[in-house]
């Protein structure tokens, strides 16, 4: 029997990737400012919400963490984000690609991005066995 652990997934280039933000934002300093709700359930937004002073975590991100986020619009591709980045931080980006990868990973689980699949008519670029 056949596990879903051991089960073939796809992989894809990250630089074909069209990450999408998921959170509203806004600009401080001229820096990203993520808006992330301290609550979601309908119980506690009804109930506690209100009483609250500050309705939303503030994550305040770096200069290149900005950048990234600026960039991220669902339409964009990663190959093009890396290139601005690279623009205008030269050296100081680098590793590019390996920090961006991080980075939109640390943001996908956090809920803030989306990261669909590159559309349907690219195929994954191999099958990778984890």
């Amino acid at each position: 029997m056949t596990s879903i652990l051991t089960m073939a997934r796809p992989t894809y280039n990250l630089l074909d990737l069209r990450p999408r933000r998921l959170r509203e934002w806004e600009e401080e300093d001229g820096r990203v400012v993520v808006l992330v709700p301290k609550f979601r359930h309908p119980l506690m937004v009804r109930w506690v919400l209100p009483f609250l002073r500050a309705k939303n975590f503030r994550v305040k991100l770096d200069g290149l963490g900005s950048a990234v986020w600026r960039g991220c619009d669902g339409e964009t591709d990663v190959a093009a984000i890396a290139e601005r980045l690279r623009a205008e931080f030269g050296a100081a980006a680098e590793p590019l690609h390996d920090r961006i990868g991080s980075f939109l990973k640390k943001l996908e689980h956090g809920e803030l991005m989306a990261i669909p699949p590159p559309t349907a008519l690219s195929s994954p670029t191999q099958m990778k066995e984890e």
